[in-house]
């Protein structure tokens, strides 16, 4: 007869988290869906239910000027190399980063031609329940139009050229 060793789990019922060194744990998994042990499941939920906005946003401005972005994405480096997010998780908020960051441009565009958010409420800035500073909300509140004259509609700026319709944003 075979001796039956004392390992005779199947690695499909151990738990599927690895460690940096390539060793998968030992413990067998708890959830079938995850096929995570009960310590490394609790890891996982409490990385899940942490709330990192105030630290992703922080001293970002409202993403309205480029030092404001380079300061998210600073703080989404800080929060990664401490290891309180994924690189996934950091790899898509530097993505939609770069993007924030193409759009700048347009931005102050609207802002020296005096265009606003027609879905802007009044009040904006005068909300009690804004957690804004009062920095992030003057970057966030359009310049006011150049032209003193009327405020109904913009007036054209010769110097600023009209964008090309042929040609694709960059």
């Amino acid at each position: 007869m075979k001796s039956q060793s004392l390992n005779s789990t199947s690695p499909a019922t151990r738990c599927s988290h690895r460690t940096a060194a390539g060793r998968q744990c030992r413990q067998l998994s708890a959830d079938s869906h995850s096929r995570l042990c009960a310590h490394h499941l609790n890891l996982q939920k409490q990385k899940e239910a942490e709330d990192l906005s105030d630290d992703l946003l922080a001293r970002s401005q409202n993403f309205q000027t480029a030092q404001g972005v380079n300061f998210a994405l600073a703080n989404i480096y800080r929060l990664l190399a401490a290891n309180r997010i994924s690189p996934r998780r950091a790899t898509v908020l530097a993505y939609l980063n770069s993007l924030l960051l193409r759009t700048l441009p347009a931005i102050d565009y609207d802002h020296r031609t005096g265009h606003t958010d027609p879905t802007a409420s009044e009040n904006y800035e005068s909300e009690p329940n804004s957690t804004e500073t009062n920095a992030e909300q003057a970057c966030a509140t359009p310049a006011p139009p150049s032209n003193s004259s009327t405020n109904s509609a913009p007036v054209w700026d010769p110097s600023v050229p009209e964008p090309d319709p042929t040609k694709k944003p960059s």
